[in-house]
């Protein structure tokens, strides 16, 4: 830390740990639909979220409000099609980032 070097490490460490995000915020993310709060697992696929979240599935089944809110910004869920190639792509990811597959995904739609 007295050295020149040190001290060129320790304000590059200082920079990097200021830009970054909790752990947390990589494994899920708060979505809410109809009042109701989740923490979800995600996959982030060419610039749109995939949802893995049982819960929120069901409320979509039982023909709930099909617009979820994400950091205060509004988005269309769309459920993705089952067996489809999207599907296996985001399985794939999913085991990638979570060591394990889901049984379905819902894409936020910008709107």
């Amino acid at each position: 830390m007295a050295s020149g070097l040190g001290g060129f490490a320790t304000r590059q460490f200082d920079k990097l740990w200021k830009g970054s995000s909790p752990l947390a915020d990589y494994h899920s993310m708060s979505v809410t639909v109809g009042g109701k709060d989740y923490r979800s697992r995600f996959i982030l696929l060419e610039g749109t979220r995939y949802v893995a979240d049982g819960r929120l599935l069901a409320d979509l089944a039982r023909g709930g409000d099909r617009i979820v809110q994400v950091g205060g910004v509004s988005f269309r869920a769309e459920v993705v099609p089952d067996q489809s190639t999207l599907e296996n792509d985001l399985n794939r990811l999913c085991r990638e980032k979570y060591d394990r597959e889901e049984d379905a995904f819902v894409a936020l739609i910008s709107i």
